[in-house]
Formats: structure tokens, C-alpha cells, sequence
């Protein structure tokens, strides 16, 4: 302990932090597995001061580090069976190790090569044998990209120096062997623990709506309470909304009681037994209610506070340029008038809550709907798509003609061939209007994103900054595609790289 002491005074003094917090995720539920009868979703730890050192030994986070997701499952099918691995956020949220190569679009193909190469580079040490190397459905598999397949909270609050140096000595000091029990030592259970080790009482478990089980619904109802009666703590909640692509949207995280009146499959054999579903119904309405959208609408957290909201806020000098005024794209399609109701998206009010600075009024997200609405007529115009229905297909009919790859710096690329002619183009926010990248693709890459965040529900839908940083980036695209839209557009020859034409749905 008097080391410990020691090492905490003088971190104090030269430890780069000044603050750091810890997070409580709430992952939700996916249609996979057992995860589509249970419906209980996944908990798991961030430490934004501790990284680790390993993936099973942590150490104190360099100045440029954002931090690192404990979590624990069944097993992990690694070499040993280790009881929790910790991963660098960027490599839990978009499996990359860099936030400004997050994928734009997600399908399994990219998954796979994500997860394989974070094992060769980060799993090295304890995932080298064979049953975990090949296993494509091993657990540790679900350590990286976990926003390709789910929308995950984080309920975070402000720890100090001398709790985040404690955690470390105590994890890094207990043996780390499985001893998982879906009833009483499960996901949530270990995050409780963690929880109740800086803030004892913190995380509880819900017995009665639970069924004697600890659930991630549960101990993330229970954190958010203990930090709202403890305003020092300064509660944050944040949402990173699952990527669009091929995967099928997750739902909400349930409790046990819960699933049997929400779930179809639960709640027809119910309905023979009306006593029961009423009692059910009762005992969770008085006790068991949680809505983590509602905590983020309460308490959300500020945009520039969390690190991985930092990638892609560096825009080229052209971009900086459009978003005062978006009209100065100067398109051939569109008259500058049309474009001009753009400008109001980016102006926000002096005074804007802070609820409505990250989720955005409904009067901006309308905006956005009608402004891509008349970018996809655009396209449709110019033949680069059949219809606007055409966007939800894009993902898939890129994928089936193409190959995915990842370069050096560990972006994706997409190369697709089509009737002999070879076509690449980045699908990663730092490589989709990188040179190389086909400009064509590229903005249909982006119109797509867009058009799938917009057509999903408040809930389910990214963030305003993000978006909006997504938006400028669809905008870069279009300026870049100018050329050879407007020789299309005048008569002109056209060669096949001015063309991409997909199938109406």
C-alpha cells in the first residue's frame, strides 16, 4: 500500500489527465443466437485512464489514448480461459486502432478482416492457436466493431487518480480464470463488481423483475440513479449508434419480467394465463422501468467530452468553406437557390439546450430528410442511381461485385469489378475522399449512409455531430464528382467510370 501511495502522489503531479471517469455500457440486444430469445443485451466496463498494457493487464493511459472497454462473456475461446479481456475504445466501437478510419458502412465481410487482423495485432499473446485463430464465431470476436451490430450506451461518471490506480492494482493483481454462470457470475454481474469497487452500493442487481438473475438493464437503472442522488459525480450518457450496412438494426436491452409481456414468443403463451401476465405487467411497472433514452435525454453527455467523438473534426480548407455556405458547391443539377434552405442546417441556435446540441430538433432532422431527399433526386437525374430506393441497395450490390480490403494504416477499401473495369473506393471516413478513392462510389457510399440514418427512429439514429460531420463529408464527395457529373450531365461523353446504375429494389 505504501507503494501504491507513493506511485499515486507522484502521478498526481505528472500524469498527463487532469480527470477521468469510468462508463457503465449497456450493449443491446441482438436477433442472434441466444441473444433473440434472452433479449438481455451485454454490460461491460470503459476506464478512460486505464489502457491496457496486455488484453488482460492494464496500465495507465498515455496522453493521445482514449481509454479501453473491459468485458467478459461465457468464455472467449482463447488460448486460456481468461475471465475478461480490456480493448482500446476505438477497437471495441469500429474495430480500427485510429477513430478517423471508422467504417462508414458495415457488412460481415469487413467484420471478419476487422476482428482477424485485431487478433494478429492486439490478440497476439493469448489467441495464437489454432481452435481460437480459426474460430469464426469465437467470443473474443465480439471484443472489436461492436457498433457493426449494435447500438451500445455509456452511463459515465468522474473517478479520481487514487480509484482508477486501485482498480488497476486489483485487476492486474487477481487471477484472471473463468468462472462465468449466466445466474450468478454473468456479464453484468462482473460490471456490478467493478461498479461497487469505486462506488460501493453503485450497481444492484433486480431479483424480483429479473427472476433472481443480475441483468444489464438492471445494474445500468441502479448506476444512473446512485449518480443522480450524487451530482459530484457529474452522470453523462452517451449513445453510439450501430453503423448502417447489412446487419439487422439490435433491440432494446430487456429485463426478465419485461420479455415476457414485450416479447411476441413470451407473451402468446402468457395469454392463457391472465392472472400471471397482470401480476408480471404490475411488479414491472412499479419497480422495474427503465428507459436508457430517456437518461441520455436527461443527461447527455457533451460532444467535446468523450474521445471518440474527436475523429474526423479536421475538415479539408474546401469543406470548412461549404459548411457556411453550402450553395457555393455550385452544382450543375441543382440551382444555388435550391441549396440555399441548406445553410439553416448549420446555423444552430445562440442558446440550444444541450439535449438538443446532441440529438438535434425535430425541425433539423426534417431539414436533412428534405435536403437529401432532393440530393437523391439529383442522382436519379444524373443516372447514378435507378430510383431513391436504389440507396438502401447500395451496400449489397457493392459487396457482391467486390472485394474488401484493409491497407496499411488499417482503413477499409472496397475494389469492385465490373464488366472488366477495376473501380476502389475508401469506406472509411479518412479514406472515402482520399485520392485513389473513385468518386462516383464515393458519394453513393455517402448518400447511402445518410439515407439509412435518416429512414431510422429517434433512438436508433446517429447522433447530430457525428451526422453532421458525415454530412460534410457526403458534401466533399459531391464537390469531388462534379466533373465528371457535369460532362454527363451536358451531353457529353460518357465513359464507364461516370456510371454506376443499380437495380431498383
Amino acid at each position: 500500500m505504501r507503494i501504491l501511495s507513493v506511485y499515486s502522489f507522484l502521478c498526481a503531479f505528472c500524469y498527463p489527465l487532469l480527470h477521468a471517469d469510468v462508463g457503465l455500457l449497456l450493449s443491446e440486444s441482438l436477433n442472434d443466437r441466444v441473444s433473440q430469445w434472452v433479449s438481455s443485451g451485454h454490460s461491460a466496463i470503459y476506464l478512460s485512464r486505464l489502457c491496457p498494457e496486455t488484453p488482460v493487464k492494464l496500465r495507465l493511459c498515455a496522453a493521445d489514448e482514449s481509454g479501453s472497454v473491459i468485458s467478459m462473456y461465457n468464455k472467449l475461446d482463447e488460448d486460456q480461459d481468461f475471465e475478461w479481456n480490456a480493448v482500446p475504445l476505438p477497437l471495441f466501437l469500429y474495430g480500427v486502432d485510429d477513430e478517423n478510419n471508422r467504417p462508414l458502412l458495415a457488412w460481415p465481410e469487413l467484420l471478419r478482416l476487422l476482428q482477424d487482423q485485431a487478433r494478429e495485432t492486439y490478440l497476439a499473446g493469448v489467441c495464437r492457436a489454432a481452435p481460437c485463430a480459426a474460430n469464426r464465431r469465437g467470443n473474443w470476436r465480439e471484443l472489436f466493431a461492436s457498433t457493426f451490430i449494435r447500438d451500445i450506451y455509456i452511463f459515465e461518471v468522474k473517478t479520481t487518480l487514487q480509484q482508477d490506480l486501485a482498480l488497476m492494482a486489483h485487476l492486474n493483481a487477481r487471477t484472471n480464470v473463468n468462472h462465468y454462470s449466466g445466474i450468478s457470475n454473468n456479464c453484468a454481474d462482473f460490471a456490478a463488481a467493478v461498479l461497487n469497487f469505486y462506488f460501493p452500493g453503485s450497481a444492484r442487481a433486480d431479483h424480483i423483475n429479473d427472476f433472481g438473475i443480475t441483468s444489464p438493464k438492471a445494474i445500468s437503472k441502479s448506476f444512473t440513479r446512485y449518480a443522480r442522488r450524487h451530482p459530484a459525480l457529474e452522470l453523462r450518457v452517451f449513445r453510439f449508434t450501430q453503423v448502417p450496412g447489412t446487419y439487422s438494426q439490435s433491440h432494446d436491452a430487456r429485463k426478465g419480467m419485461e420479455m415476457f409481456f414485450r416479447s411476441k414468443k413470451m407473451l402468446l403463451p402468457m395469454l392463457l394465463r391472465p392472472h400471471e401476465l397482470a401480476l408480471f405487467i404490475g411488479s414491472y411497472s412499479l419497480t422495474g422501468r427503465f428507459n436508457p433514452e430517456h437518461e441520455l435525454r436527461r443527461q447527455p453527455g457533451d460532444d467535446n467530452a468523450f474521445p471518440a467523438y474527436q475523429a474526423g473534426r479536421e475538415q479539408p480548407e474546401e469543406m470548412q468553406s461549404a459548411r457556411v455556405h453550402p450553395a457555393g458547391l455550385q452544382s450543375a443539377a441543382l440551382h444555388p437557390a435550391a441549396l440555399a434552405d441548406y445553410v439553416d442546417l448549420f446555423i444552430k441556435p445562440h442558446h440550444a439546450r444541450p439535449q438538443d446540441t446532441l440529438l438535434g430538433t425535430d425541425a433539423q432532422w426534417k431539414s436533412y430528410r428534405k435536403a437529401l431527399a432532393e440530393l437523391a433526386d439529383e442522382a436519379v437525374s444524373k443516372k447514378l442511381i435507378a430510383d431513391r430506393e436504389a440507396l438502401r441497395n447500395v451496400v449489397k450490390e457493392l459487396v457482391k461485385s467486390g472485394q474488401t480490403t484493409l491497407d496499411s494504416g488499417g482503413a477499409a477499401w472496397l475494389e469492385v469489378s465490373r464488366d472488366g473495369i477495376f473501380r476502389r473506393v475508401g469506406v472509411a471516413a479518412s479514406n472515402v475522399n482520399a485520392r485513389g478513392s473513385d468518386p462516383e462510389l464515393a458519394y453513393l457510399i455517402m448518400l447511402s449512409r445518410m439515407d439509412a440514418t435518416l429512414r431510422r427512429s429517434s433512438k436508433d439514429r446517429e447522433l447530430l455531430p457525428r451526422f453532421e460531420r458525415d454530412w460534410q463529408l457526403m458534401l466533399e464527395s459531391r464537390q469531388r464528382l462534379w466533373p465528371a457529373a457535369t460532362r454527363a450531365a451536358a451531353g457529353g461523353p460518357v465513359t464507364p467510370g461516370d456510371r454506376l446504375t443499380l437495380a431498383p429494389r
